[in-house]
């Protein structure tokens, strides 16, 4: 296990993710985060342009005070729309997402994102090869024109 795989492992494991379900994320977020660094995919977070009320509701008027009393003391942030693009075309979302005083820091956004790259792991592999052959050719293309300038 090579040492990035093993500090996304042991972040996962850290949050109360199983063995096995800890390992699947670490392999999901490295395969994001090669994918965002080649310029491939694109995780966008946004503010929800709905109130969380008008999704889900409350059961009653003391949980909804409750709900916003978290919300204006920071306690809870939110509600996030998330969605990754590969290639700028939109392939995974989920919206209505209450997060921790860490906001986009926080576990629970990090494994949103790698929910959302399980969903679309294959865009994300088709992409991150495309690019790395694409690099490859400019690469091969690079060391030719020195060993053979002028050509």
């Amino acid at each position: 296990m090579n040492a990035t795989l093993l500090r996304h492992y042991r972040y996962h494991r850290a949050n109360g993710g199983t063995a096995r379900g800890s390992l699947d994320c670490a392999r999901l977020r490295m395969l994001l985060d090669e994918a965002t660094d080649l310029g491939v995919a694109e995780i966008r977070w946004e503010y929800e342009q709905e109130r969380y009320e008008d999704v889900f509701g409350f059961e009653d008027e003391a949980e909804r005070a409750r709900f916003y009393r978290d919300l204006e003391s920071n306690t809870i942030t939110g509600p996030f729309w998330v969605g990754l693009f590969v290639e700028g075309e939109h392939v995974a979302s989920c919206g209505m997402i209450t997060l921790g005083p860490r906001e986009l820091d926080d576990y629970y956004a990090k494994l949103t994102e790698v929910e959302l790259a399980g969903e679309a792991e294959d865009e994300l592999r088709q992409a991150v090869g495309d690019a790395l052959d694409d690099n490859d050719r400019w690469s091969v293309a690079a060391d030719w024109n020195k060993l053979y300038p002028g050509h």
